[in-house]
């Protein structure tokens, strides 16, 4: 390559970047981003919900509205406005909404248990992300992507959440569940089963395992969710994942004690 040719290549390069940075900087949910500020999203559709972002603990908190008047000729973006103003008691500027139904935050809540176990559901999930029905721009999409992909199921708080996770069962029925101790966990099999079968949990089966592993709840139904988060408050596990796979499960869920599980 000649060097009339390369400081042609090294401009346009350069001038790409630029282009590209300015675009990151002006879009408003990326400065937020940057500058660590809250960032909240309106859910219109099937669900009427705000999630709140907050930067500097990674923390997601999911607020279900559980019933908002229907209105004729309402566009997504005044319905957006109605949420945040229930929400926060004032009208912005600008607000920003992703329009789901309830295949989609099935779709989405599965897609982003299975990725970590088969990461050919990543692509699935980014592509579901990306072509949601949305105000948000596609530089601020791609600036969103690697928050949604790397939160856990059981990270998100949500308040109101009986919406979005709904069960069977009312939670004042039994929860049934299946015990998996590691081997190097044996000592512990009977002081876990007495803190479960305590809060009313009805123990169905516990095994010992040979192998290693983390501790992990594991559920088969989306439906079984909130059960499971119980399971993880009763146990104080607050910082393990529950995983969704499609898989026989004799109860509700099975909870997997590994080495990494601490007696408080």
């Amino acid at each position: 390559m000649s060097d009339k040719k390369l400081r042609i290549f090294v401009g346009f390069v350069s001038a790409f970047i630029v282009v590209v940075s300015i675009f990151f900087i002006r879009s408003s949910l990326t400065n937020k981003l940057i500058n660590e500020d809250k960032i909240n999203i309106e859910v219109i559709g099937d669900y009427n919900a705000i999630i709140y972002y907050i930067p500097a603990n990674r923390e997601v908190i999911i607020s279900n509205l559980n019933a908002i008047p229907q209105k004729q000729n309402q566009s997504s973006l005044q319905k957006a406005y109605e949420i945040y103003n229930y929400f926060e008691n004032q009208i912005p500027k600008e607000v920003f909404y992703v329009e789901v139904k309830k295949d989609d935050v099935d779709g989405i809540r599965n897609l982003i248990s299975r990725w970590k176990i088969n990461p050919y559901y990543l692509f699935k999930l980014i592509k579901k992300l990306l072509f949601l029905q949305s105000n948000i721009n596609f530089i601020d999409k791609l600036t969103l992507l690697p928050i949604v992909i790397q939160t856990n199921l059981s990270d998100i708080i949500f308040t109101n959440y009986d919406e979005f996770f709904p069960l069977t069962n009312n939670m004042e029925s039994t929860i049934s569940v299946e015990l998996v101790f590691s081997s190097s966990q044996r000592n512990i099999v009977n002081n876990i089963v007495e803190k479960l079968r305590k809060t009313g949990v009805d123990v169905i089966d516990k095994k010992i395992d040979k192998k290693e592993f983390k501790t992990e709840i594991v559920i088969n139904s989306v439906d079984n969710y909130n059960k499971a988060k119980k399971v993880i408050e009763i146990l104080n596990i607050k910082n393990k994942e529950i995983i969704l796979k499609k898989e026989f499960i004799v109860g509700d869920l099975v909870v997997k004690i590994g080495k990494d599980y601490k007696e408080e």
